[in-house]
């Protein structure tokens, strides 16, 4: 009898040890939402600054398109910088449901002038509902409407935002 209670213990204790391991079939932990630049245009020039997607120079948009799972693709339309950078860069700043770009150029030696340019950005492990998306332009007036606007990603998976510019290097002719 003292030996079948050993035995059941023992059998016991290794049911209820392998009963505790992690489950392999539980859903992988999503990851953490992450910004990248992609690729960008050249200088628009001021003659060139409307762009296959029918936005005018003087419009300052941000397209999106979200592929339902964890990933947006946007397209700044008409960012300004400087004339000659060496390339873009940016900041990308997540909290709560809000994500903030800060838009960052490189350069070696700046131009006296500004140019208006397409750059294509990328966001991974984004979870589908909505956000306010914020855009922070290095060349934007104090006192200027942001680029800023906030989306539900399930009802309007892809679509534009824009605000109208009225000074230089928008709107130039």
């Amino acid at each position: 009898m003292k030996r079948t209670c050993v035995v059941a213990a023992a059998l016991f204790f290794c049911v209820l040890s392998t009963g505790c391991t992690k489950d392999s079939t539980a859903p992988p932990v999503p990851p953490s939402p992450a910004g990248q630049v992609g690729a960008f245009s050249a200088c628009k020039g001021v003659l060139k600054a409307a762009t296959a997607s029918d936005v005018s120079s003087d419009q300052d948009c941000l397209e999106y398109d979200y592929d339902g799972d964890s990933v947006l693709a946007l397209k700044h339309v008409n960012a300004a910088f400087n004339c000659c950078p060496d390339s873009f860069t940016a900041a990308f700043d997540f909290a709560g449901r809000s994500i903030t770009i800060t838009e960052i150029e490189w350069l070696t030696t700046p131009c006296k002038c500004l140019c208006l340019y397409d750059i294509e950005l990328r966001i991974t492990g984004l979870p589908a509902g909505t956000w306010t998306i914020t855009v922070v332009e290095p060349y934007l007036w104090q006192g200027a409407e942001p680029l800023e606007f906030t989306v539900d990603l399930v009802a309007s998976p892809s679509g534009k935002y824009c605000a109208t510019r009225d000074r230089y290097p928008w709107g130039e002719p």
